[in-house]
């Protein structure tokens, strides 16, 4: 679950402090894929504080290191609107994952 929450939170954190726009498709796909990671979460009968707070600090470390890798890469390379066909590329893969 921790995996399918990861890019949600990547456009959150982008979202805040890159200032970087999403269309409304993307957003609604996003929400509901956070809809069903809560509720696999909340039918999870081992969830337990202590795997809650790892899961938590694995999600936000991970954004961050993808946000800094992206920005240094379109950096390094000078590519404009990278990280835009990244972002649908991750999307499409996400619900490709959460099918099979």
């Amino acid at each position: 679950m921790t995996k399918l929450a990861i890019i949600p939170f990547t456009v959150l954190l982008e979202t805040l402090f890159l200032k970087k726009q999403f269309s409304q498709k993307i957003k609604l796909s996003l929400f509901l894929l956070l809809v069903g990671v809560g509720i696999a979460s909340v039918t999870d009968l081992q969830l337990n504080l202590v795997g809650t707070v790892l899961s938590l600090l694995a999600i936000i470390t991970t954004c961050v290191g993808q946000i800094i890798k992206d920005k240094e890469t379109v950096s390094l390379l000078g590519v404009k609107n990278m990280g835009q066909e990244k972002e649908s590329h991750e999307v499409k893969k996400s619900a490709k994952d959460s099918l099979v």
